[in-house]
């Protein structure tokens, strides 16, 4: 089977300048790098480690072929137009996308089985909380519009030190997103606004702090507002300094070594482990019948 894996990286991300796209009659930002897209190796899960590490006939992804399909919005999960009436959502970064993972293995996927509800699953790569707030936010248009409204929301949050900023270029309103392993270039607005974010997110921190906790605390009213359950988990454990009467969040511990084929996220174990944490939460925040 392992040479029957076709090798196609022409999908890999560049994880310290991943670049969005918005439009204001969108009901989700977009990734058109990856759009309608389908990849066998993306992001970190690359060919080469891949090659490296299926030396070791006893490792367990040896065999494993891992397909990542992407609908139009460059997400890898189904369109909102086929979902279910009965569905629900899940909101993180590159670990709730499934990097390096079999779609059926991930968090979200074992939970759609457990709970016999619908997914839409808009895990985005090296997206931060900003970018999921942006995306609660805007993908109100579509619910309200099709009165299709989720049945459970559930965030796994990513690392506080990551952000994102827009631009205009080219004609098109970009998000790009920015962490602390940055690498100059030659592209002067993101240069300066680097600048910006290593005093407001590293030297001082008061500027991630306000961003970050006003994304989860006002992501988590627009769902209560609307009368829909929500989990918050992170494996950040500064985020629990956020926690208050309005917003439970818990803490994942990774279970230890357990990756996924890139060596980096969170393997099958840990997946499952969330989607336990998330099954004993269920029966405080939800009313309906789960069977």
């Amino acid at each position: 089977m392992r040479g029957s894996l076709v090798r196609i990286q022409e999908g890999t991300q560049n994880l310290r300048c991943m670049i969005f796209q918005y439009n204001y009659d969108s009901y989700l930002i977009s990734n058109n790098n990856q759009k309608n897209k389908k990849y066998f190796f993306n992001s970190t899960d690359t060919f080469e480690k891949y090659e490296k590490n299926s030396k070791n006939l006893s490792w367990y992804y040896c065999n494993k072929e891992i397909q990542y399909n992407y609908n139009s919005f460059g997400y890898r999960t189904k369109e909102f137009e086929d979902l279910n009436n009965d569905y629900f959502i899940s909101f993180g970064c590159s670990n709730t996308e499934g990097i390096g993972l079999e779609q059926n293995t991930i968090w979200c996927e074992l939970l759609s089985i457990e709970l016999n509800l619908d997914l839409f699953n808009l895990g985005m790569g090296s997206s931060g909380i900003d970018f999921q707030y942006m995306n609660t936010v805007i993908l109100q248009k579509k619910i309200i519009e099709t009165g299709k409204k989720p049945k459970l929301v559930v965030y796994l949050w990513p690392s506080q030190e990551r952000t994102c900023f827009g631009y205009y270029e080219n004609g098109f309103k970009n998000i790009d997103i920015i962490t602390p392993n940055y690498v100059k270039s030659q592209h002067t607005i993101k240069n300066n606004f680097y600048e910006w974010y290593k005093v407001g997110h590293i030297l001082n921190e008061g500027e991630k702090h306000r961003q970050n906790y006003f994304s989860i605390l006002s992501s988590n009213l627009i769902w209560k507002s609307l009368g829909i359950p929500v989990i918050n988990l992170t494996y950040d454990e500064t985020l629990l300094n956020f926690k208050n009467d309005l917003i439970e969040i818990l803490t994942i511990e990774p279970e230890k070594n357990d990756f996924s084929r890139d060596l980096c996220h969170f393997g099958i174990k840990t997946q499952q482990k969330i989607k336990n944490v998330i099954n004993k939460e269920i029966g405080r925040v939800v009313k309906w019948d789960t069977r």
